[in-house]
């Protein structure tokens, strides 16, 4: 069964059709004149039956070979072979189109020519059209009843676009049906001139002994050449009752066996040549234009007069042959094409089910809606480059077009809400800019450096603004930062002055806890005080800021390595404490303490390698006043220096749980200010 898509672009233009069947009409009854069966055709074409306006073959002798072979051979493709190739037929998909560019294809194709392929495409179009103004009207009709309005008082106006396209339309179906009534009218004068040729041919037959007979004849054929097509209705009988009347006239001929004999000369010239014609056809790059043309050679055949009988048989069978050749490649590119539809059509079929998997997409990040996005614009490239479909499944088109349409639909929406948020962000940070040049020309630099320190903290937090907003609204903000932080940094002298009174009030504590410390006395109270004062005071600049603080950390060493208290260990914990707050607050001297730690951690192995020696010797001392006096020294030494291990190991967990507290870094570096 030939492919629907195809039979209906075919039935687009009837008047456009090309009967190759006559041919094999004409050759059928040409090629059955012979001298044997003379007196039939001499009865098929009585006075009788010549005072009609043809006749027909029912009466031809039904057992003639070339008669039966010719007219199977035009049933067989009269019907399938007629009209364009398959592949033309096909109308393009214009799903997807805006509709200014469907009415700019519309006005591009109402001036063309093509009448059968425009008309197809127009139909596809208009299809589309009337897609696009159904969905517009239904969209209307819900906002208007969204709004309140009543469905009874909805109307809807359509667009000029679309009355443009359908005056384009217009345009093109006055042409074409202009141009088919012409064909018909030239056709039914066509008939008129040839139906007036053959009632010239027929009184010629009954006047045949007159001077010039001949000729008029030769100049009757040619002018039937020169003829175009009759309608399709009329063809068959006149061409029949004109090529009965041609052999008629021949055979009545005898006198001139001779002249006949040369003109089937001529006309199996001319037929051989026509072959020569059809067989080379298919080395044409179109096999549209190679079937074109094979129509052409066709009605030049008929047209031809009969040639010499032996040959009659041969020539026929030679030129049916490179016939079937080019049908048969047409059949055969046509049931390609119709694969490779149905191949298409799969692949678009997994497209749709791939598309169906992102109308329901979800999420709440634009990088995920950009990163879904890129994968359905893959989709839509992919669709874009497989071939058309059969015309029966088209649907296919518009189901992946309504998802397609249906996601990005689903993504605006997202965007509208991300916008809203975005307004949002924007009249955040307007308020934020409003506080900013609020502050601006603040003299309080702490306070106001903290506050506008606050403000960028905030800013940061707040999420992105509208992108034409982006860059204005951050240059605000930052004019307004630039504005006080290049006042502050005009401040430098002032500042200095500042710094330099600080260093001189942390020296001069630095020299009070000297003091402290030539007294020898442990005072927590007065050393705590002074260690507080020294942190209430501000920044110095930065190139004494580490050597003050290294100036205060060997102060307070030198003090408790001075002085003596009535409970060491107090004193300890008391050095510990202001040397944790210390490293606390500046941690790239933490180092200090890591050496501190290690320094306990020798004198205490020191101390026990002392001890273990003391009481390895107490054991060789002999019996004697000498020796007793002695082992009471040891043993006295012993006692002191467990009682010292004691104590440091004491002030070693103390540190060690102070430096797992403060999780001081050995070798951490100098980052923080003084």
């Amino acid at each position: 069964m030939e492919n629907t898509n195809l039979e209906n672009a075919l039935q687009a233009d009837t008047l456009q059709n090309v009967n190759v069947s006559e041919p094999s009409h004409q050759e059928s009854y040409n090629e059955t004149t012979s001298s044997e069966n003379a007196a039939k055709r001499e009865e098929l074409v009585s006075a009788e039956e010549l005072s009609t306006t043809g006749v027909s073959l029912q009466n031809v002798d039904s057992s003639t070979s070339t008669v039966e072979k010719a007219s199977s051979y035009a049933s067989s493709f009269s019907d399938s072979e007629e009209d364009e190739d398959d592949e033309e037929a096909e109308a393009e998909d214009f799903a997807n189109r805006s509709l200014e560019d469907l009415v700019k294809s519309a006005r591009e194709l109402a001036k063309s020519e093509d009448w059968r392929k425009t008309n197809l495409v127009f139909q596809a179009l208009r299809h589309e059209v009337e897609r696009l103004l159904k969905e517009e009207t239904e969209a209307a009709k819900a906002q208007f009843l969204k709004e309140g309005g009543a469905e009874e008082d909805f109307r809807y106006k359509r667009p000029e676009l679309y009355d443009k396209f359908y005056e384009y339309y217009e345009e093109f179906k006055n042409r074409r049906a202009t141009h088919f009534e012409n064909v018909k009218k030239e056709r039914e004068n066509n008939l008129k001139r040839k139906k007036a040729l053959i009632e010239e041919l027929r009184n010629l037959i009954e006047h045949n002994e007159e001077r010039g007979v001949v000729n008029r004849v030769r100049e009757i054929t040619k002018e039937w050449r020169e003829i175009g097509q009759v309608p399709k209705a009329d063809a068959e009988n006149i061409y029949q009752t004109y090529q009965a009347l041609l052999n008629r006239f021949y055979d009545k001929k005898s006198i001139e066996s001779d002249l006949k004999e040369l003109d089937r000369q001529k006309n199996y010239k001319a037929k051989l040549e026509i072959v020569e014609k059809a067989e080379k056809l298919l080395q044409l790059d179109s096999l549209s234009e190679a079937v074109r043309q094979l129509d052409k050679l066709h009605e030049e055949f008929k047209s031809i007069g009969p040639v010499m009988p032996e040959e009659r048989e041969a020539i026929w069978l030679r030129f049916k042959a490179a016939s079937d050749k080019i049908y048969e490649e047409k059949r055969r590119r046509a049931e390609e094409y119709r694969n490779k539809l149905n191949l298409n059509m799969k692949l678009k079929q997994e497209l749709c089910l791939k598309i169906e998997e992102y109308i329901n997409f979800e999420s709440d990040k634009i990088k995920d809606w950009i990163e879904k996005t890129k994968e359905v614009v893959a989709l839509q490239e992919e669709w874009q480059k497989i071939g058309p479909i059969p015309h029966e499944v088209r649907d296919i088109n518009r189901q992946f077009w309504s998802n397609y349409k249906l996601f990005f639909q689903r993504k605006n929406q997202f965007m509208e809400s991300i916008e809203k948020e975005r307004n949002e962000n924007l009249a955040k940070k307007i308020a934020l800019c409003e506080q900013a040049e609020a502050m601006q020309n603040s003299t309080d630099w702490k306070e106001t450096t903290e506050k506008f320190m606050k403000l960028q903290q905030e800013w940061k937090n707040i999420g992105p603004v509208p992108d034409k907003y982006r860059e204005s609204i951050f240059e605000r903000f930052k004019k307004a930062c630039d504005t006080f932080f290049e006042r502050k940094r005009n401040c430098k002298d002032l500042q200095e002055q500042e710094y330099e009174n600080n260093l001189n009030k942390k020296t001069e504590i630095c020299q009070k806890i000297n003091s402290l410390a030539q007294k020898g006395v442990f005072d927590k109270e007065e050393i705590t005080s002074l260690v507080n004062e020294y942190f209430a005071i501000g920044f110095v600049s930065s190139k004494h800021k580490y050597s003050i603080v290294e100036k205060f950390a060997q102060a307070l060493d030198h003090y408790f390595d001075k002085v003596k208290s009535a409970d060491e260990q107090e004193k300890e914990k008391c050095r510990i404490e202001l040397t944790s707050l210390l490293y606390e607050r500046y941690p790239f001297i933490g180092e200090k303490l890591h050496k501190k730690e290690a320094q306990l951690r020798r004198k205490i192995e020191a101390l026990e390698s002392d001890i273990a020696l003391w009481e390895n010797n107490i054991a060789f001392f002999s019996k004697s006043k000498t020796a007793d006096k002695l082992r009471e020294e040891f043993k006295a030494k012993i006692e002191n220096a467990q009682k010292k291990v004691s104590e440091l190991k004491i002030q070693q967990q103390f540190l060690r749980n102070l430096l797992k507290t403060i999780n001081v870094d050995k070798g951490s570096s100098k980052n923080r200010k003084a």
